[in-house]
């Protein structure tokens, strides 16, 4: 009677054993692929993209061995959690087992984010050491939130962009009205009245009159006794060339006279 309990016993503990091996921590990963311990190393480097060569030498297997890729990971004694983490790792760099500081730079995302996205505190230093599965969160989950962190990045760096234009575009139209009041201003200043202009000559100081002053008339009368001037300066001067005095020599003289006897042996010269 003993016997057969001790055997029940066995057999329901080698059952849980197997159970508690057919079950994967990464749920989300097992809906996508779905593997099973009845899977072969060929099916499961099939269903995960992976050779098996790496897959071999990851879990320490003979790889001149052909005859084991055919047989069961259960044969192996590989569990199916393990090889969801070896596919996190060569994938993403990380898998369930890494902490949370080590997630955030593979994923190049600060850790406040990541404390953000998960509610947890940073000012306690020891939620950068605890790791994904002990927040039952797993890989898949830290990538979505690298999706999510570079959808706001972007659109704060496009709301920044605005705020930059907005602000370039506010200070163009300060200084546009800036630059319109003092035209504004300085054509309101008071303008100077140019003082005379005096002029010394010998009959005395002569101060010219303003072009407002001055009337049609006036201009007509002053080119007039201009015009005047210059005629008499013209017949003064044609009196001084026909009457001054001036040695001359005749013989200079007789080349550029016409005188009768140059015409006469002028003519002969030429017969």
């Amino acid at each position: 009677m003993m016997k057969r309990i001790y055997i029940l016993i066995l057999i329901c503990f080698c059952a849980m054993v197997l159970i508690a091996q057919d079950t994967t921590f990464s749920p989300k990963l097992h809906e996508i692929y779905g593997l099973d311990l009845s899977m072969s190393i060929a099916t499961v480097s099939d269903s995960l993209s992976i050779p098996v060569e790496e897959i071999m030498a990851h879990f320490q297997l003979n790889v001149r061995d052909p005859s084991l890729v055919n047989l069961s990971l259960r044969r192996h004694n590989i569990n199916i959690d393990d090889v969801y983490q070896f596919y996190n790792m060569r994938n993403f760099g990380f898998n369930d087992y890494s902490t949370i500081d080590e997630a955030s730079k593979f994923l190049q995302i600060p850790y406040i984010k990541i404390a953000e996205y998960l509610n947890l505190d940073t000012q306690d230093a020891e939620n950068r050491l605890r790791t994904l599965r002990d927040l039952h969160i797993e890989t898949i989950d830290m990538l979505a939130f690298k999706e999510r962190f570079l959808e706001e990045k972007m659109g704060l760096s496009a709301v920044l962009t605005i705020l930059g234009m907005l602000a370039s575009l506010m200070a163009l139209s300060i200084t546009a009205i800036a630059i319109s009041q003092l035209s504004y201003f300085k054509g309101r200043t008071k303008e100077t009245e140019p003082k005379p202009i005096t002029i010394t000559t010998p009959v005395g100081k002569i101060t010219p009159a303003t072009s407002e002053n001055i009337s049609s008339d006036a201009i007509v009368a002053v080119i007039a006794t201009i015009h005047k001037l210059n005629l008499e300066i013209e017949k003064e001067n044609k009196m001084f060339m026909t009457w001054r005095r001036a040695d001359i020599s005749m013989w200079h003289a007789s080349g550029k006279v016409n005188m009768p006897t140059q015409q006469y042996f002028a003519l002969k010269n030429r017969r």
